[in-house]
């Protein structure tokens, strides 16, 4: 496992099948799931594609526009005496399923996975969404993960995440991108 502070080019030096794939949300509520948008990956994959790379993003928090995210219950918190469910909202596994397989049909199979965690009380979501990738979509791919969560939290996202590489702070040539 590593953990940096990288330049693009270091993490994908040459052009490379690169999918980008933000987190589902696992929390109480989502309140703010109308303005939510995965800018910095999407930067990300616009510098990619800058240097050549064929770049495919997988929104796992994308829904219908208009229309509430889907949700699941995946667990209870307790607050001393009080509980909560604790949601997944997003995209369900079965869709997320027959998206990879459209890739893997046409042929598309990604050299490495960006993954981003918006949020650092997302991060079981981090590390379910890489062990599907690792284990179910697509094994043997390195999966670099990056945002909010492993920037706040590095060490903790090294031991628990899964992810081959740990991201923190921002890719400089992806910082002035503006998305495609």
């Amino acid at each position: 496992m590593m953990s940096i502070a990288p330049f693009l080019q270091s993490l994908t030096p040459n052009p490379a099948r690169v999918l980008l794939l933000n987190t589902h949300a696992v929390d109480i509520r989502l309140p703010w799931y109308r303005w939510h948008q995965p800018t910095g990956l999407l930067q990300i994959g616009s510098a990619l594609q800058r240097q050549g790379s064929d770049v495919r993003l997988m929104d796992c928090l994308g829904w219908d526009r208009g229309q509430r995210p889907r949700r699941r219950k995946v667990g209870t918190v307790e607050f001393g005496e009080q509980r909560a469910d604790l949601w997944q909202f997003g995209g369900l596994w079965g869709h997320l399923t027959t998206h990879v397989r459209s890739l893997k049909k046409e042929g598309w199979i990604p050299d490495q996975v960006y993954v981003s965690c918006p949020q650092t009380t997302w991060w079981q979501a981090a590390q379910v969404l890489i062990q599907r990738l690792k284990t179910d979509w697509f094994p043997g791919v390195p999966v670099i993960l990056g945002g909010v969560y492993p920037s706040l939290e590095p060490d903790h996202a090294a031991l628990h995440s899964g992810a081959d590489v740990i991201v923190y702070g921002s890719i400089p040539e992806a910082r002035d991108e503006i998305p495609d």
